[in-house]
């Protein structure tokens, strides 16, 4: 691989279950995954705690806020 592989930078954020995912994760959990040559998912539970928002934030670059404004909204109905 070389090192553009990973060189797309858009950040998208999604719930646990996205079809674009590739790990499963829960609704406790806020983390991100990248596959070859693809946009970041910046994953969100509804319960996930402040403290892996934090995180996320440092890792993405999206604001505390913005992501804590994500985990709450309510979840719209496919």
């Amino acid at each position: 691989m070389a090192i553009d592989d990973f060189s797309d930078e858009r950040v998208f954020v999604v719930r646990p279950g996205d079809s674009r995912l590739g790990i499963l994760w829960t609704d406790e959990q806020a983390g991100c995954e990248q596959w070859f040559d693809s946009p970041t998912y910046a994953v969100v539970g509804a319960n996930a705690p402040d403290e892996k928002l934090v995180r996320l934030s440092q890792r993405v670059g999206i604001s505390l806020g913005e992501l804590r404004q994500f985990r709450d909204q309510p979840e719209m109905a496919a």
